[in-house]
């Protein structure tokens, strides 16, 4: 359950990040670290959520 909500908040990172292309250059490049920083924690977590699921299956 918890990798499904991690993955929506990927999606949804991943849409703003997109949806930033048309914005003006200096606020674009501050609101991209910002999400890629929140893309990559959320990556790392789900990553451990999924790793943790399939330890517990074996």
């Amino acid at each position: 359950m918890e990798a499904l909500s991690l993955e929506r908040e990927i999606d949804s990172l991943r849409d703003e990040l997109y949806c930033m292309i048309d914005e003006k250059e200096e606020r674009k490049s501050e609101r991209v670290l910002e999400c890629s920083k929140k893309l990559d924690y959320l990556i790392v977590r789900y990553h451990k959520v999924f790793s943790q699921r399939i330890s517990e299956g074996e």
